[in-house]
């Protein structure tokens, strides 16, 4: 069976798409730089379809019927991989485009999202939108050469929204100048992002290097990073004190409340109830041959790092 292009490993491993502008920029809530490197090279496995993915596939096409049914306008798919006439390593797949009578073909990008996440999306019409969302949409714009875009989406199965975004050229210089640099300075060499704190930065180092049990004499740049790691650590131990006396404060200022509403703040306190089961005590107290555990007991393992530094005298 072929592959959606848009979800083919060999069709992302060829360039930049749309969902990955924002993973460049450091804008994204569904991964970072690194984590996109990694992919592009081949670092990570093939994407697994999660179950929020499975569910915006199967209901792309009823919500972009009904985007045509409010709309009016005529709604067809283009399944294929667009490339940027110029920079063919910057691409896109389109869920749709759209076009009413007398105006310009647009964009359509479908969306569903949680009760929850109601909170992120602006007023219907404008382009209040997640970041991540509007450079999507951009990077579709500045690919096809459109001036505009919606978004539909269904929000917690029942609330159907339309966003419109304009074209904006500045904008779209600017993300793909990021991205070209993203492809020519990391990607086709070879060379790693800047590590810095994200997920992907930790599980690149955790593919990329292994515990060989060698030392090694620490040179003054790296003597100089443990110094940084550590005053960071006593930068967040005391953090975590102001957090927690500042919590302490407001729970004494509450008293007998569990809210606290008033100008822009609302503050709740609540007890929450979870249930933990000791799986341990309970194969202890079961009759279950040793065996039997032993075949289902799998040894992991981790990376843990340790800075020590010596005060002055």
């Amino acid at each position: 069976m072929k592959l959606d292009p848009a979800s083919d490993p060999e069709v992302r491993r060829s360039g930049i798409g749309a969902s990955d502008a924002a993973k460049i920029v450091g804008l994204s809530r569904f991964g970072d730089a690194i984590g996109l490197y990694m992919e592009k090279i081949g670092m990570t496995a093939p994407l697994v379809e999660t179950g929020p993915m499975r569910w915006g596939k199967i209901l792309e096409e009823p919500i972009a019927r009904e985007y045509g049914a409010q709309t009016g306008r005529r709604v067809w798919r283009k399944p294929d991989t667009i490339r940027h006439p110029d920079t063919p390593f910057i691409y896109c797949h389109l869920d749709r485009l759209a076009k009413g009578k007398g105006e310009p073909t647009r964009v359509l990008e479908v969306k569903t999202a949680g009760v929850y996440g109601a909170s992120e999306f602006g007023e219907p019409g404008t382009d209040q939108v997640p970041a991540d969302y509007l450079l999507q949409v951009q990077h579709q714009l500045g690919v096809t050469g459109h001036t505009v875009g919606d978004l539909a989406v269904l929000i917690g199965g029942q609330k159907f929204v339309i966003f419109t975004i304009e074209r904006d050229d500045r904008l779209i210089d600017d993300l793909f100048m990021a991205e070209a640099r993203f492809w020519t300075d990391y990607v086709v060499p070879r060379i790693p992002p800047p590590m810095d704190g994200s997920a992907g930065a930790s599980d690149y180092l955790a593919a990329k290097f292994r515990d060989e049990g060698i030392t090694i004499e620490a040179p003054e740049s790296l003597q100089s990073l443990a110094w940084e790691y550590r005053a960071a650590l006593e930068m967040e131990k005391s953090a975590t004190t102001s957090k927690a006396e500042i919590g302490n404060r407001i729970r004494s200022a509450m008293g007998d409340a569990n809210i606290a509403v008033g100008g822009d703040v609302k503050i709740t306190y609540r007890e929450i109830k979870t249930t933990r089961t000791d799986w341990q005590g309970v194969v202890k107290a079961s009759t279950i041959p040793p065996e039997v555990i032993a075949e289902y007991t799998a040894i992991t393992s981790s990376q843990r790092l340790s800075v020590t530094v010596k005060e002055p005298a």
